[in-house]
């Protein structure tokens, strides 16, 4: 809608790297933001995460190798390291961020058929998953779910 309304993406990349840096720059706020970060770094047994947000505190936090683009899963293979999925992108890489309508349905495609969308794919189908921090409600992920859920029912049943 801001993309829409202002019709600049960069406008709103402007406002999150704003908002992030804001909270970082405040050790109140930066504390209350990470909290979960820092609290999810001292247990070792969670070696994956996925998430649609945008920041780089699990990074940050957990010492987890970003996964943002296809390509990055050429340094994937380092199984003792940590690694956070970035669904929607991440503002340490401008151009991957998804904001707009256009890019939710190149996100989509490339959950089909990219190397990031077969690895969730794989994770939800063969480790316990749980969810914290967002609502079944939130139409979004509930589309990227349902899809990728789709997705395993239909290899399952091949």
């Amino acid at each position: 809608e801001f993309v829409k309304e202002t019709g600049s993406k960069k406008e709103l990349l402007n406002q999150i790297l704003y908002r992030i840096e804001y909270a970082k720059n405040f050790p109140e706020i930066g504390r209350r933001v990470t909290e979960f970060h820092y609290l999810l770094s001292h247990i070792p047994y969670i070696q994956n995460i996925i998430t649609t947000n945008w920041d780089t505190f699990f990074e940050d936090y957990t010492d987890a190798l970003p996964i943002i683009h296809d390509k990055d899963f050429v340094f994937a293979n380092y199984d003792s390291k940590r690694k956070v999925y970035k669904i929607h992108g991440s503002i340490s890489s401008p151009g991957s961020i998804i904001a707009t309508q256009e890019d939710y349905e190149e996100c989509y495609r490339n959950l089909n058929c990219g190397i990031l969308g077969s690895s969730l794919k794989l994770l939800l189908a063969t480790k316990t998953i749980i969810f914290v921090g967002f609502s079944f409600g939130d139409e979004d992920l509930d589309k990227i779910f349902n899809f990728i859920l789709k997705i395993i029912y239909i290899i399952i049943h091949l």
